[in-house]
């Protein structure tokens, strides 16, 4: 593992997390109230292990260190399947309730 990432790289993997993050949140119902920041925590493991496994190949788009390609596969890995669990099965004491 090659980790070679610099500021400007990890100023926009942050961007990146937060934005699909909040996303996450404004789509849909969220399970809870801090679903954007378990999503784009989620997002930035994934994108980071996949950056700096993958590293930067021959032709492969790069900031500062940070593989852009990568990114969009390894944080989708991870952030989109826990989007999807934190929707399905996040606040499951709410709908306990209302169906009471």
């Amino acid at each position: 593992m090659q980790f070679d990432l610099g500021i400007a790289g990890l100023a926009l993997l942050i961007l990146i997390s937060l934005a699909f993050g909040v996303a996450c949140q404004l789509v849909g119902k969220p399970g809870t109230s801090v679903d954007w920041l378990l999503v784009g925590i989620g997002w930035f493991v994934g994108a980071i292990v996949a950056s700096e496994l993958v590293g930067a190949g021959v032709g492969v788009r790069t900031v500062d260190g940070l593989s852009l390609d990568s990114v969009v596969v390894g944080g989708g890995i991870v952030g989109i399947p826990l989007a999807l669990v934190l929707r399905l099965y996040g606040d499951r004491r709410s709908r306990h309730a209302a169906s009471a």
